[in-house]
């Protein structure tokens, strides 16, 4: 509820504050107040579709509509949806050659991004983020490895459940609600996959490993998708 509170009361405020009869603001005053409503109301958003998100997963009732697809574009595709804080420090290698997956391209794109998110906020500044694709056993593995403090070994189990946070004071001044990895979890089992988290010390490695069936191994270079 603080998570839903805190957007809607910075809302309320700048547009109250605006609205005031006594204070005639300056154009660039206003702009400054409308530009932090929207990014408001931006965050809002995001936090009511999860909120949808995990209902629909915990119900059962998530539709997903499969087709195949290149799991580096896919990764890609998470990338381009993040602003410039995770590309300037992003490093990424793609695996050649990798067999098609029957994927919902925007449930996968959207956990991807979320263990994405979730690197972003625990690693210190200037740390790279290491984003990887591989291919073995008949699975696509997608990983993403931050240099942040880690997970101890028996809370990686615990992660991925919906609203649990590592309780300590680096995830006490980020905040968040807790959703990210729950929701990544609930996309990738969707697909018959799983997800994990390793630790790498230092940091920690998560991971979203899909099977790839007989039918759908046609080997094909990522650069169709490019």
């Amino acid at each position: 509820s603080h998570e839903l509170r805190t957007p809607l009361a910075t809302i309320k405020g700048y547009a109250s504050t605006l609205l005031a009869e006594d204070v005639a603001w300056d154009e660039a005053s206003q702009r400054e107040f409308l530009q932090t409503i929207s990014q408001e109301t931006d965050r809002l958003a995001a936090l009511v579709k999860n909120l949808l998100d995990m209902s629909r997963i915990e119900a059962g009732l998530l539709n997903i509509r499969r087709e195949p697809y290149g799991v580096n574009e896919v990764a890609r595709q998470a990338v381009r949806g993040m602003g410039p804080a995770l590309r300037d420090r992003l490093q990424m290698e793609l695996a050649d050659d990798l067999p098609l997956v029957p994927l919902d391209v925007p449930r996968l794109e959207t956990a991807v991004r979320n263990l994405l998110e979730n690197a972003l906020k625990y690693s210190p500044p200037y740390y790279p983020i290491e984003l990887r694709t591989t291919f073995a056993q008949n699975a696509v593995t997608i990983t993403v490895r931050d240099y942040g403090p880690g997970v101890p070994e028996d809370l990686h189990d615990k992660l991925f459940d919906r609203f649990y946070r590592v309780d300590n004071s680096l995830t006490r001044r980020i905040g968040g609600t807790g959703l990210g990895l729950a929701i990544a979890k609930g996309f990738v089992e969707a697909h018959d996959g799983r997800v994990w988290v390793k630790s790498a010390h230092p940091g920690a490695i998560f991971g979203i490993t899909l099977p790839v069936e007989d039918n759908y191994a046609i080997r094909q270079t990522q650069h169709t998708y490019a």
